[in-house]
């Protein structure tokens, strides 16, 4: 989002490489700067080998663009 004559406008829709409907995308989130750090608190890994385990996705703005930089995930559920 951005302010453009005193309006909030959408600048880009944000989407991880691989979560799934239920994985909670989205659930927490922190924006520095150009960083936007993702949570999703369900997401299973890669062929849902660990189940509602949870990830943390990080995108990074150029410019109007915004891109995947990192998939952070646990190696074993906690």
């Amino acid at each position: 989002m951005f302010l453009e004559n005193g309006e909030w406008r959408q600048q880009a829709f944000i989407k991880p490489s691989n979560t799934g409907v239920d994985d909670l995308f989205g659930a927490s989130i922190d924006l520095s700067g150009d960083t936007l750090v993702v949570g999703a608190a369900l997401e299973d890994g890669e062929n849902d080998a660990l189940t509602d385990s949870g990830a943390v996705y990080v995108f990074q703005r150029t410019g109007n663009t915004w891109s995947q930089q990192a998939y952070i995930k646990a190696p074993t559920p906690i």
